[in-house]
């Protein structure tokens, strides 16, 4: 829903494509707040196949009420941070936000104890 308050009328395939977040997952998102009435759904105008997400008036005033409390919890999260740390924190969340659209290249592996298909850790 956060996602829709800024870059309203978009697919879940886009968000999908945008946070790496699995299909499925985002699948029932949108089923819930739809039902929620926080999102609409509406026909794409060139491919009736697709479906555009539209925050609902109820998602923006949802949206509004918890916005400023997370924002707090933020700055309490990051407040034991030094300006220079904050800086590289902003560098790498940057990074990863831009890599994004990779994340999905890669299947699962099926079982997630399976540490041996896990990238090995920089040391």
């Amino acid at each position: 829903m956060i996602f829709l308050y800024y870059r309203d009328g978009i697919s879940a395939a886009d968000i999908c494509d945008f946070s790496g977040h699995l299909k499925t997952n985002i699948s029932r998102a949108v089923t819930a707040l739809e039902k929620k009435k926080l999102i609409s759904r509406q026909p794409h105008p060139e491919d009736q196949r697709r479906q555009l997400l539209y925050i609902t008036e109820a998602g923006r005033t949802l949206h509004d009420r918890f916005m400023p409390g997370l924002v707090l919890r933020e700055q309490d999260m990051i407040a034991c941070l030094s300006q220079a740390e904050y800086r590289q924190l902003e560098k790498l969340l940057r990074k990863l936000c831009n890599h994004a659209p990779q994340w999905n290249t890669r299947p699962l592996a099926n079982d997630a104890t399976d540490a041996s298909r896990l990238p090995k850790q920089p040391e």
